[in-house]
């Protein structure tokens, strides 16, 4: 039988298709295979790619010394890299300074995509030869300080800052001097009050992310998309994400000509906005998300998912008529106020103009006390929900039986599910009053479900229960009891069919 090194070489592979089949692997399978033959070994060895991990190694001395020794090959060889990427724990000024020099040595030996995460008790400054690195094209960095430093990377593309400190000066400075930026990810970055990013006429991935501790401590960035006191024109934008900055009220009137390629749109908690007018031929995913009541208006014929997350206040939607096709809607509403007849209202309003799409359901009860009775009146349409979860943290003064009517005047779900938290407190031995009332409510809803009355147009329903990633059926006389002697949580759901109308 033939050995690996005869097969290898009547293969004659490259060393440089070697070192691409290498690049799909892990640090540890890629560094795995200098087993298989001499020219996989000296692959490895010459590979363009540096990643460095101190997980891969006992203790921070071995790593070091792995790492600087790699380094040391590569520059007495002539030998040049693409990628460098370093992990490490640097928690003393010692591990600091090797891990300083990894960095200025990579960019001396050409990395031009820079990956850098140090795991620090402090933030670090980063050194000032990155951004003087003419051919870097790609960097993320990881908890360090940015100082203002002479930018000339005009190669750069791809610039991701997570939890780094920056002032706006640097801001304005990497995008001034970095025209070819196509990827910029902000996120949970602090130091910066306002960056306007109107000159990024190349840029293609737009993300801003502060996170609520963040935006707790301190200010919440403002970030603007204009040029020459207007707006500018975005052509090559596909992707836009923000999260919880302030951007102007106006940035969504004459979306399509603003952004024109946009496909994917997220705009969670966002100051300075409630109006979104979005009229779009390109965009198939929007996902927005808010504490305040919104106002949005959609024309997005070619739309594939929308997602909604919010609180007690129900957005006012409408969206334009477009031809038919398939698509998703995601919504999620955590209520933290009673729920009063105009609720249930808004509710039916809004799941209506979503009728076109399949709707997801998720309602969270946080605060709530009471739900109020509908009065007594039909004709209302009921649109489709494909899926509702329910999950009652609130005890409820009628034990849900308002809060049941409501939600089944204001739409037809296909399936029900609910968990039910049967888990005895450790002290008491005994479930508490809430677990009590939730499984009260879901024996409320079975009754009106299983055996309906005002429910003219329900033809069937089924209860089931999970066990073992499978559903099976239970017997609606029985199943409360069978899930109450469950000290376990159960999820259950409701199987229902309506007739059309």
């Amino acid at each position: 039988m033939e050995n690996i090194e005869d097969i290898d070489a009547q293969l004659h592979l490259p060393e440089a298709i070697i070192q691409l089949i290498q690049s799909f692997l892990t640090r540890k399978e890629a560094a795995s295979t200098v087993v298989l033959s001499k020219p996989w070994y000296k692959a490895w060895l010459t590979r363009p790619v540096l990643d460095f991990d101190e997980h891969d190694f006992p203790n921070v001395v071995q790593f070091l010394n792995f790492a600087t020794t790699s380094m040391e090959r590569y520059h007495e060889s002539n030998l040049n890299i693409d990628t460098f990427k370093l992990w490490m724990d640097a928690d003393d000024s010692y591990s600091f300074s090797r891990a300083i020099e990894l960095i200025v040595n990579a960019l001396k030996i050409g990395a031009v995509d820079f990956n850098v995460e140090l795991d620090l008790p402090f933030s670090f400054p980063l050194p000032k030869e990155v951004f003087e690195s003419k051919p870097l094209v790609e960097l993320s960095v990881n908890g360090c300080i940015i100082s203002d430093v002479d930018v000339i990377c005009s190669r750069l593309k791809s610039l991701s800052l997570l939890m780094v400190h920056i002032e706006d000066s640097m801001i304005r400075r990497i995008i001034l001097n970095c025209p070819r930026l196509e990827n910029l990810l902000l996120y949970n970055c602090n130091g910066i009050d306002e960056v306007n990013v109107g000159r990024m006429v190349n840029i293609k991935n737009l993300c801003y992310y502060q996170g609520v501790t963040t935006t707790m401590r301190g200010k919440i960035p403002l970030i603007r998309f204009e040029e020459k006191g207007s707006t500018a024109e975005f052509c090559r934008l596909t992707s836009l994400l923000l999260e919880r900055v302030k951007i102007d009220e106006m940035l969504f009137s004459d979306f399509s000509s603003k952004f024109p390629c946009v496909k994917n749109l997220k705009v969670h908690h966002c100051l300075g906005c409630v109006n979104f007018d979005i009229s779009s031929h390109s965009i198939n995913s929007i996902s927005l998300a808010h504490m305040m009541r919104l106002k949005i208006r959609l024309d997005v014929p070619n739309i594939h998912k929308f997602k909604f997350s919010g609180a007690t206040n129900i957005p006012l939607l409408y969206v334009v008529p477009a031809a038919s096709m398939e698509w998703e809607s995601n919504i999620a509403l955590s209520c933290w106020n009673n729920l009063r007849v105009w609720w249930f209202l808004e509710l039916n309003d809004f799941l209506t103009n979503l009728c076109t799409s399949k709707i997801t359901l998720g309602i969270e009860l946080m605060r709530v006390r009471d739900a109020e009775c509908l009065p007594e009146f039909a004709g209302n349409f009921k649109p489709m929900v494909e899926n509702l979860t329910l999950q009652v943290n609130s005890l409820l003064s009628d034990g849900g039986v308002a809060l049941a009517d409501g939600l089944c005047w204001s739409f037809r779900p296909k399936f029900i599910n609910l968990h039910l938290n049967n888990t005895k407190d450790r002290r008491s031995h005994t479930i508490t009053e809430l677990q009590k009332q939730s499984n009260e409510f879901v024996l409320i809803l079975s009754k009106k479900l299983m055996y309906p009355v005002r429910l003219q147009d329900l033809e069937q329903a089924n209860i089931e229960i999970l066990e073992d990633e499978q559903w099976r059926p239970l017997d609606p006389i029985t199943f409360h009891n069978d899930v109450a002697r469950m000290e376990k949580d159960v999820h259950i759901r409701f199987q229902l069919s309506w007739r059309q109308h």
